[in-house]
């Protein structure tokens, strides 16, 4: 029941993200551009690199992907979570919040990101991306 929650709380989060205007999620890409960025099979090909994350304070996190899981998939929606682990320098909390996610493929985006209830310095952003 905690994993529905979490997942359709991403959702809704995910939503109002995607509805932050383009200057703020991407500044200069085309939306094209941005959906394919952020496709499930762009993020699978980025397991185990680093994103550098924003705190509300301005303060850089540095977050290693390490692992995407599959979600229910539709021919016209692309749902998946990020598993992200905080870095061994790094020794910054992140509350449940929307922070901006940095990496040099995807560029900029705004994510929700949520503690994981089951492992220490471990962050889930749920995504539901239309195709």
């Amino acid at each position: 029941m905690t994993q529905r929650r979490e997942f359709l709380g991403g959702c809704a989060a995910s939503a109002v993200a995607l509805m932050t205007p383009a200057s703020l999620m991407a500044a200069g890409s085309a939306p094209k551009a941005a959906t394919s960025a952020l496709s499930r099979d762009a993020f699978d090909a980025l397991t185990q690199s680093t994103f550098r994350c924003l705190s509300g304070s301005g303060q850089a996190v540095d977050l290693k992907l390490a692992k995407v899981l599959h979600g229910p998939q539709s021919p016209k929606l692309d749902q998946f979570t990020l598993v992200l682990s905080r870095t061994s320098d790094s020794d910054a909390e992140l509350a449940e919040g929307i922070y901006q996610l940095r990496h040099p493929k995807t560029g900029a985006m705004l994510v929700r990101l949520a503690p994981s209830d089951s492992t220490d310095h471990t962050y889930i952003a749920h995504f539901a991306v239309r195709a």
